[in-house]
């Protein structure tokens, strides 16, 4: 485990495009994309209003973990939104510093004061333990289709 002294919480910026893309790789296939690309999905992901933060390392502008957040409006529940968090993941060599669970309590504060009732995540099986000592239960099961 990496010393944490120099890692700041925030938003992501435009110029931790490049950085965020090489960490989501520690979870799930993220090939190359051009500066272009990366500035339009960050585009249409702030007029989405999905909110992304992330860990910065300070001296070296690394991002070393991120979580997103998507608020969903519902007609049910008196319109009050649902929190969906997704592509939370920290750099191998920061896990067990206590940054996921930053993570996940910020996007959770978040969501509670947009007035969303819950909030929802997809997990691995060996994930699970983590989210359950951060209060999330199994709930359900997840659909999916690819496309």
């Amino acid at each position: 485990m990496t010393d944490i002294v120099d890692l700041e919480l925030r938003v992501l910026e435009e110029s931790d495009l490049s950085s965020h893309l090489e960490l989501l790789g520690h979870l799930t296939e993220a090939p190359p994309l051009s500066g272009v690309e990366l500035a339009n999905i960050a585009d249409m992901r702030r007029r989405a209003g999905i909110v992304t933060k992330v860990f910065c390392h300070q001296p070296t502008g690394r991002i070393v973990g991120s979580a997103s957040l998507m608020i969903q409006p519902k007609f049910t529940r008196g319109g009050r939104a649902v929190g969906h968090i997704e592509d939370v993941v920290v750099d191998p060599s920061y896990r067990g510093a206590g940054l996921g669970k930053a993570l996940i309590m910020d996007l959770c504060e978040i969501s509670r004061s947009k007035g969303c009732y819950k909030v929802i995540l997809d997990s691995s099986e060996k994930s699970l333990p983590f989210y359950e000592k951060l209060g999330f239960r199994a709930h359900e099961r997840q659909m999916r289709l690819d496309l």
